[in-house]
């Protein structure tokens, strides 16, 4: 009688696993069980990076946390160097995580250039993680899509009791039944509602518009720098994943380079002791690495940085502006010829025209009517005059040669405002934020009601 009722036990006991898997999948794969669905970029990152790359190759593929997303701008990186340039970081997460995200990336493109934030870096061991950081490291799983790469990587990213909680989101959440059932009904409608990503997004995310104000820039004058780096070092696990992440770009063809995103230059104390700890991981590997910190101060100014005072601090929109075109510059000096130019392919142009960096770089095509060249006078020092119209402003944009850099241009310009029509002198700034590779940048933003018709004259305004 046993050997009849064990395998009917044994049976049974299947059928209820594969019910509760099967239930399981289903609650994940509608996201019922998700923290905050509507806010989870990280998410809708590698959503759009498997769509985008169906059909088209990503050029450069940028890992690391949330000092990446929020210190570099992928849609100008793009337009500076004529590729596609994609994000794919999470908040929270370190080098461990960054591997295998690239090691993801790397079965749907094969990229020339990964670009590696070093911030991800320190004395950490994945199996430690707890709190906030290991709520990240479940996020930035979880978005991952490729089941075979997340089974390797499970041992490694998770302690194993950890393992059921990063597999299924209804499992890590499943206390929602109890103590939050608005959020689970906020995901259901959600799920419903939301519609399919419609435009070009490269896993661009902006946390921060001002920066720091004067009552934190009294702070670091009374109290010094909050963080603090006198005992930095790295880890043996992270020293690993750093030389595993050379390998894999080594073994795929693809060129690492290193990058280490700035804070505000009196945020930071000691900052040569894990510069010097970087270098002795980088150097033996001969791998190109860029350290923004106290290079390039003059440029990145107290807008360039959230307005905290906390040791972990972010760069604003303007900040990962600037950050951006010193990586563009960087890259197109260090690796001549590495990157396709993609501006010379239809598909790429009509992809990227009046996207976020694009009239920066280049030029508005005939007969459009919310971007036009404007007629300049003959023997000008302008080489092109843009205006362009969006549905909050309107921006003039004038770009130079190389060889002819001033502190602006003051133009006498032919307006419209308030349906009257004028000629009024004004001056445009030699722009710090935006430096294309290929020409000089001066910009100046007007309220949607200002039209330029065109400039009647214009001289140069030299340095003092």
């Amino acid at each position: 009688m046993k050997k009849k009722t064990f395998p009917a036990f044994l049976l049974k006991a299947l059928l209820f696993s594969a019910i509760v898997c099967a239930v399981l999948a289903f609650s994940d794969r509608k996201g019922w069980f998700e923290a905050d669905r509507v806010n989870n970029h990280t998410e809708k990152k590698w959503k759009a990076f498997y769509e985008l790359t169906r059909h088209d190759k990503v050029d450069v593929v940028l890992v690391g946390n949330s000092r990446m997303y929020t210190g570099l701008n992928p849609n100008h990186l793009s337009n500076a160097l004529d590729a596609t340039c994609f994000v794919l970081a999470s908040p929270g997460t370190n080098i461990v995580d960054s591997y295998y995200c690239l090691k993801e990336a790397l079965t749907r493109t094969k990229p020339e250039i990964a670009v590696i934030e070093t911030f991800t870096i320190y004395d950490g061991n994945n199996h430690d993680l707890r709190g906030q950081y290991l709520s990240d490291q479940f996020k930035s799983y979880a978005a991952r899509r490729n089941v075979w790469q997340k089974l390797c990587s499970l041992p490694v990213l998770f302690a194993p009791d950890h393992w059921l909680e990063a597999l299924s989101t209804t499992v890590r959440n499943h206390s929602f039944i109890f103590r939050d059932q608005k959020q689970i009904k906020d995901n259901i409608a959600f799920a419903k509602k939301h519609k399919k990503d419609e435009g070009l997004y490269l896993g661009r995310y902006v946390r921060f518009n001002t920066g720091i104000e004067q009552n934190v820039l009294d702070r670091y004058e009374k109290e010094g720098a909050p963080l603090v780096e006198t005992d930095f070092k790295v880890g043996k696990q992270h020293a690993r994943y750093v030389k595993k992440i050379i390998a894999l770009c080594r073994k795929n063809g693809v060129t690492p380079v290193f990058i280490s995103l700035p804070v505000y230059s009196k945020h930071i104390k000691d900052h040569e002791v894990r510069h010097k700890a970087v270098a002795e991981l980088l150097e033996p590997e001969k791998v190109f690495w860029l350290d923004y910190q106290g290079r390039f101060d003059s440029l990145f100014t107290p807008e360039c940085f959230e307005n905290t005072y906390s040791p972990n601090q972010h760069m604003t929109h303007h900040g990962s502006l600037v950050a951006t075109y010193i990586l563009a510059a960087a890259i197109d000096s260090e690796f001549p010829g590495l990157l396709p130019d993609r501006m010379k392919e239809q598909r790429w142009a009509r992809m990227f025209y009046g996207q976020e960096g694009y009239f920066e770089n280049h030029s508005p095509l005939p007969g459009d009517e919310t971007a036009r060249q404007l007629s300049l006078p003959e023997g000008s020092v302008v080489a092109e005059a843009d205006f362009c119209r969006d549905n909050q402003s309107n921006v003039l944009i004038l770009k130079t040669s190389p060889e002819n850099e001033y502190a602006g241009l003051s133009l006498a310009c032919d307006i419209t405002f308030g349906g009257e029509r004028d000629l009024v002198r004004i001056d445009i700034p030699h722009s710090r934020t935006i430096f294309p590779l290929h020409h000089n940048l001066y910009m100046m933003f007007f309220k949607k009601e200002v039209t330029i018709n065109g400039i009647l004259a214009c001289e140069p305004i030299q340095p003092n």
